[in-house]
């Protein structure tokens, strides 16, 4: 599968069974409907996942971005539409050691978090599914959303972190703390956003 579009322009495509194939094209500055209609198609397919199922590219979805009526899916319609890894990012995992956890499981979950936050950010969702523990201390600490914060950025430290969000109990980020910079980057990419911060 290629992506022969202008600069700014997403490709979302999927392989149904039956050999039913379902292309979205749309503008950089669609990309928030083009995903959520993009899931859609994904959560109503029959029968197993889809053998060929790629995301061609993601663009930033902007909070700002017009989005459905709060939290218009289930847990199960979201988690049937979540993409999956691809193969650019797995890649990745044959750089993350020290961990029972291999590195592409940890690039997998990485992408699964960010996935759920961006499912939280467009409101189809009201919170992410847990989080599979992981036997690393964290280190960095991706923030999707934040009061007062205008851009999605990854925080090197707890204390640049906790200074961002404040009390768990009383904010409505949306965050996850990562043993390296890559899982970081990797959640901000799975939530959608390809362009962000770094702060310490």
């Amino acid at each position: 599968m290629s992506l022969d579009r202008s600069a700014g322009d997403i490709e979302l495509s999927i392989t149904l069974a039956g050999g039913l194939r379902v292309t979205i094209l749309a503008p950089a500055a669609s990309a928030a409907s083009a995903t959520r209609l993009f899931n859609h198609v994904a959560a109503f397919q029959d029968g197993p996942e889809p053998s060929e199922f790629e995301l061609v590219s993601s663009p930033p979805v902007s909070p700002r971005q017009s989005t459905p009526a709060p939290y218009s899916e289930t847990r199960d319609q979201v988690r049937r539409s979540l993409l999956p890894c691809p193969s650019s990012l797995l890649r990745l995992g044959v750089r993350l050691c020290g961990s029972a956890s291999s590195g592409r499981d940890r690039v997998e979950r990485a992408w699964l978090c960010g996935q759920w936050a961006g499912a939280v950010q467009s409101q189809r969702i009201h919170s992410p599914d847990r989080t599979p523990p992981i036997d690393l201390r964290s280190r960095f600490y991706a923030v999707l959303q934040a009061s007062g914060l205008s851009r999605p950025t990854v925080f090197r430290s707890s204390a640049g972190y906790w200074a961002c969000i404040g009390s768990l109990e009383t904010s409505s980020s949306i965050s996850q703390s990562f043993p390296s910079e890559a899982e970081a980057r990797i959640y901000l990419q799975g939530a959608g956003v390809v362009d962000f911060d770094f702060a310490p």
